[in-house]
């Protein structure tokens, strides 16, 4: 009995071990068959992502015909790095440094200008993992956003068709908030200084970082950084002989060339059209800074460090918005000046369930701007697209007023 007793043990035990190993063998063959299929999936969209640019790669835009061109061939012709010393380019220097080093190669100039905006939209994608990989338990939700991101209308557009480099400053941007995330002060104000030596668009985010001083993460002195970083990028032009009055105000004599109170942009000049007067500019670009300083003041009281820093949710939100409603205010600006404002859009849409509508509300207004310079119509009229970043901008800053409440929790 004592032998049939132990017999029936070991064989209890060993059913019990087969049935253990039976389900950790499916488990991990579940696993593996989930992870094989999941890497297909992202392998096809991001070959889908490079076919899409592959597609469009020959298509001109105005931009590039009669500026973009024309400042590769200076660049390739007999001066090279040295025709910088000349005024024929009113972008910074630090773009046309890029434009160089690809003009050193063999690549057919339309191809090489896209191509230098392709790099950093495969850069952004990584912060746009990093920036969501807080929010999700699994790796996959942020690596999806990231392959998504690719797909995004705005950013498709502005390198592949109308081969602009947006994505360049905006990466810099993305990769500033990267940093105050994870508490590098320093880094932060370098990466943003280097995207402001590329566009002067990278200060709508500005008050972000004022809101960051006024809690003591940044020193005050830091944010003397940024201008020093400008002065760096266009020391080399310098040093050759452009006279460093014409480097120093090359963003003041951008706004110059546009005589209008706005250009194709969806803002609030859409829907109160005024003849261009320097008397109306003066008159926005004050009213914009009362508003900015009265928000920056309104944060400071409602949003505390420790918010900004432990919510990822919080610093993108905040961002999105002074992205959004410093272009939607102020006046001369271009059709392409929210497309930092689209791309947080994208993120936050993440990160809020509360925001997805702005966040399309806002997209689909530059999508109209886009599609109608590129292909001379669009799915809605400029009023209307203004009409939706208002009402974009009226929606985020009831979310971040909701967000102020202690007491309330927000998905």
């Amino acid at each position: 009995m004592s032998v049939l007793r132990s017999s029936r043990a070991a064989l209890k035990s060993a059913s019990r071990r087969y049935v253990v190993w039976e389900g950790a063998c499916k488990k991990a063959l579940f696993l593996s068959h989930g992870r094989l299929f999941y890497g297909v999936f992202v392998a096809a969209f991001l070959a889908l992502a490079v076919i899409m640019r592959w597609l469009v790669l020959d298509f001109t835009s105005a931009d590039y015909t009669y500026y973009l061109s024309l400042w590769y061939d200076k660049l390739q012709g007999e001066s090279g790095f040295g025709s910088l010393v000349e005024s024929y380019y009113n972008y910074t220097p630090t773009y046309l440094y890029l434009l160089f080093g690809m003009s050193l190669t063999s690549i057919h100039k339309l191809y090489a200008i896209k191509l230098i905006s392709f790099l950093f939209e495969v850069v952004a994608a990584g912060c746009v993992f990093t920036l969501l990989r807080p929010r999700f338990p699994s790796a996959r939700v942020p690596l999806m956003g990231a392959v998504a991101f690719l797909f995004h209308p705005t950013v498709f557009m502005n390198s592949a068709f109308w081969a602009q480099c947006d994505i360049i400053y905006t990466t810099f941007v993305l990769l500033t908030l990267v940093a105050i995330l994870r508490g590098w002060p320093l880094r932060a104000v370098l990466a943003f200084g280097t995207a402001f030596a590329l566009k002067v668009q990278a200060l709508w985010i500005l008050p972000v970082l004022a809101l960051l001083c006024v809690h003591n993460f940044f020193l005050v002195s830091y944010l003397l950084i940024i201008p020093a970083m400008y002065l760096v990028a266009i020391l080399p032009v310098a040093l050759m002989g452009r006279p460093w009055l014409e480097l120093i105000t090359i963003y003041t004599r951008q706004a110059d060339t546009n005589p209008a109170m706005t250009l194709n942009a969806a803002n609030m000049y859409q829907l109160f059209p005024l003849p261009f007067a320097i008397s109306h500019v003066a008159l926005g670009i004050v009213f914009t800074a009362a508003v900015v300083i009265g928000l920056v003041l309104w944060a400071s009281r409602n949003v505390s460090l420790d918010k900004i820093l432990k919510a990822p949710g919080e610093l993108l939100t905040l961002s999105y918005f002074f992205a959004l409603v410093v272009p939607f205010l102020l006046p001369k600006m271009h059709d392409r000046f929210f497309f930092m404002a689209d791309v947080l859009a994208f993120i936050v849409a993440f990160h809020r369930k509360a925001l997805i509508v702005p966040a399309f509300l806002s997209i689909a207004a530059s999508c109209t701007a886009y599609t109608t310079y590129l292909f001379g119509s669009s799915f809605l009229t400029m009023p209307v697209a203004a009409l939706l970043n208002a009402t974009a901008c009226v929606l985020v800053f009831r979310h971040l007023n909701q967000c102020s409440k202690p007491a309330l929790v927000l998905q």
